[in-house]
C-alpha cells in the first residue's frame, strides 16, 4: 500500500528560533497531515501536536488541487478560525478561485 500512495515526505515537527525585535519567536512547521486509513497512527499523532498547540501567530494551509478544497479545506479553516480567533489564515492554492465557494474564508490567499 505505501508503495502506491507513498508516505510523507517529512514526518517530523521542526521548530526553528528567531530573534526578532520584538523578542523571541518560535516557528514551528508541521509535516502533512494525511487522510489516509493507513496512515492514521502517523497522522492522529500529529493532529494532538497541533491540538495542544495554544501560541500561534499565524496559519498557512498549502493545498493545490483545485475544486475538492471546498470539502476538504473550508471545514479546516471554519475550525482553526473557532479555535485561534485572531490568527491570520492563509491560504496557497493554484487555484484561488475556489475561495469563493467557501464559506469560511481564510485571510489571505496566495
Amino acid at each position: 500500500m505505501y508503495q502506491q500512495v507513498g508516505t510523507p515526505i517529512k514526518t517530523e515537527i521542526e521548530e526553528d528560533v528567531v530573534e526578532t525585535e520584538e523578542g523571541i519567536e518560535v516557528i514551528r512547521s508541521f509535516p502533512t497531515i494525511v487522510g489516509n486509513f493507513h496512515l492514521r497512527e502517523y497522522s492522529e499523532n500529529i493532529l494532538k501536536v497541533v491540538q495542544d498547540t495554544e501560541d500561534v501567530n499565524s496559519i498557512a494551509i498549502k493545498r493545490t488541487m483545485g475544486m475538492g478544497d471546498v470539502v476538504l479545506v473550508e471545514p479546516i479553516i471554519r475550525k482553526l478560525k473557532e479555535k485561534y480567533p485572531n490568527t491570520p489564515i492563509t491560504l496557497y492554492t493554484a487555484k484561488p478561485e475556489i475561495v469563493e465557494f467557501f464559506k469560511n474564508k481564510p485571510d489571505k490567499i496566495d
